[in-house]
């Protein structure tokens, strides 16, 4: 274990080295310092490992970064040997991350953990943002990591059609839960409930721009009248614009996966398909794959039929 330790340590030295010479920490300070990053270094190298233990090493690291800050500011060093100093702690630091999520899969530091380390894995920006809004039911919060993602990579196009499908997913959870509440959680009647949301949602979708008036609702919503799924694919087709066409088929594909709740989007999308500026091999994949839709859809509402004259 000292060899693990020591091997630790050594990747500090720089920095012990920098503190000391440009004084920025007291003697004693500077005297603690080491003894403290050896007892860290103790505890996420003994057997029975903890995620605590490196998150406790972890949390020591960021506050001394401030304190260092604080100090440079102080006494207007402000980037002396910057980086022998915070540039290895900040190594350090992310050194800890990867142990840590190597060790325990990162499950246990959740995703704002897993993010910091793996900036550049797309598919883990949607499961964090998909875990936000399922598990948490936190829809802000789900946009919010999506949106950070794309602000830093704004043509990649799983993403979009992350962020489109939550928002969907957004219109067709806040349906349920309206049908549950206003039919008082009776099983009889829940379907009820949500055939009238239903066609909330469908007369929402006919005129975007107008007010409707369906079992007291006086008002549209953005959300539920699809302008701001609509407004999502807008922004996509806009950044993609290397694979529009393609972006457009998958959204149509999307929309019309979500049945009534997204009707109009899926119309809207197919038209699009065949403007010239979209018109391409998607627009005629599209058009197959509806003449096959409809073909299963109207077979299989003659099979009742079928059985019965049998």
């Amino acid at each position: 274990m000292a060899e693990f330790v020591e091997e630790g340590i050594e990747g500090l030295l720089p920095a012990f080295e920098a503190l000391r010479d440009v004084q920025l920490l007291s003697p004693a300070e500077l005297e603690l310092l080491p003894k403290r990053c050896v007892a860290y270094e103790y505890r996420i190298q003994r057997g029975n490992k903890d995620v605590e233990s490196f998150r406790a090493y972890v949390e020591y690291l960021k506050v001394l970064i401030k304190l260092i800050r604080l100090r440079r500011k102080r006494m207007k060093f402000q980037r002396t040997k910057e980086n022998e100093i915070e540039g290895v702690l900040k190594t350090k630091i992310v050194s800890l991350y990867r142990q840590c999520c190597e060790r325990f899969q990162a499950s246990l530091f959740g995703f704002s953990f897993q993010l910091r380390v793996f900036p550049r894995d797309f598919s883990l920006f949607c499961r964090a943002a998909q875990f936000e809004f399922s598990a948490l039911r936190s829809i802000d919060r789900a946009r919010f990591i999506l949106h950070q993602a794309l602000r830093l990579y704004p043509d990649r196009t799983e993403l979009w059609i992350c962020l489109l499908e939550l928002e969907l997913d957004n219109i067709k959870w806040l349906l349920g839960r309206r049908s549950i509440l206003t039919e008082n959680f009776h099983p009889d009647t829940s379907l009820m409930g949500e055939r009238r949301e239903m066609k909330v949602a469908h007369e929402a979708q006919k005129d975007p721009n107008k007010k409707i008036n369906v079992e007291g609702k006086s008002e549209l919503d953005a959300v539920m009248s699809l302008r701001t799924a609509e407004a999502v694919a807008n922004r996509a087709l806009e950044a993609c614009k290397s694979e529009k066409s393609a972006l457009l088929l998958s959204f149509w594909r999307i929309t019309k996966r979500y049945g009534v709740v997204a009707k109009r989007l899926t119309t809207q999308f197919y038209e699009k398909l065949w403007t010239p500026e979209y018109k391409s091999e998607e627009s005629w994949i599209a058009k197959s794959e509806l003449i096959s839709y409809v073909s299963s859809s109207f077979y299989a509402s003659r099979i009742p039929l079928l059985v019965l004259d049998l």
